[in-house]
């Protein structure tokens, strides 16, 4: 993501080196490892204005036809970014989640659905319009088979950035600078990265929450006092929560 954003800051340097502006981002990888806060950064590291689409969105709109309401969505960011020449990104969120929910709210099938999103992408492609098109995927099995041929075998999004689980010494870093953070000076790192790994829930986005949650414990209580036996008793309230969401199959048995 890095060298986006440095693409996108430096294009004459890229340009003479034949790389060009990518106009579509694919963010694809397991729940909870930041792929929407990447996405934000992004838009604002390069200037951009985002244009932020949920499933929930999907839900709250109020048409009978969302693959309609979606294309005039398309079609007005389009006429306004040229219009105003003025720079937009769109970001999909949960890209599969989405494609469900307007199935769901209209007569078509999720290929008409991929498909009316795949040549509005191309449609950005072919065109001048200062707009990127970035998408998050949180069930990439999903994805793998219903989806694949539109979203990932055509190489329609040039610049596919994964996200994957941290390892321990990743995960040992991260709470240390926590640790740090929180002024958390007597708390076992190496106890809470192997607790975190053998729940499989070694995801920054995850570890994050757990100790912001637990400072808000002690914000709360002050008696509390935050030592590693906490922290991983809270990790197992975490790991309870979401299993009973939908059994999602990212933290394992």
């Amino acid at each position: 993501i890095k060298k986006l954003i440095d693409i996108y800051k430096h294009p004459r340097k890229y340009e003479n080196a034949g790389i060009e502006k990518p106009k579509w981002i694919l963010l694809y990888g397991d729940p909870n490892l930041g792929k929407s806060r990447t996405a934000k950064a992004f838009a604002k590291e390069i200037a951009y204005e985002m244009y932020h689409i949920t499933p929930n969105n999907i839900l709250n709109w109020d048409s009978k036809d969302p693959t309609e309401t979606l294309s005039e969505l398309f079609e007005n960011i389009i006429a306004k970014s040229k219009d105003l020449n003025k720079p937009y990104i769109i970001f999909l969120e949960q890209l599969e989640e989405i494609i469900d929910n307007m199935g769901e709210a209209s007569k078509f099938d999720s290929t008409t659905i991929s498909n009316t999103i795949k040549n509005y992408i191309q449609k950005i492609q072919d065109s001048n319009v200062k707009i990127i098109i970035m998408a998050s995927i949180d069930n990439t099995k999903k994805i793998d088979n219903e989806f694949g041929d539109t979203f990932l075998n055509y190489n329609l999004f040039d610049n596919q950035i994964w996200f994957t689980k941290f390892d321990k010494a990743e995960t040992i870093q991260l709470i240390e600078r926590l640790a740090e953070k929180y002024a958390l000076d007597n708390i076992n790192h190496e106890n809470i990265a192997e607790s975190l790994l053998s729940l499989n829930m070694n995801t920054p986005g995850l570890i994050k929450s757990i100790f912001k949650d637990c400072m808000q414990d002690k914000v709360m209580n002050k008696k509390i006092t935050i030592t590693a036996e906490y922290i991983i008793k809270k990790m197992e309230i975490y790991r309870n929560q979401i299993k009973e969401l939908n059994g999602t199959p990212w933290l394992g048995k």
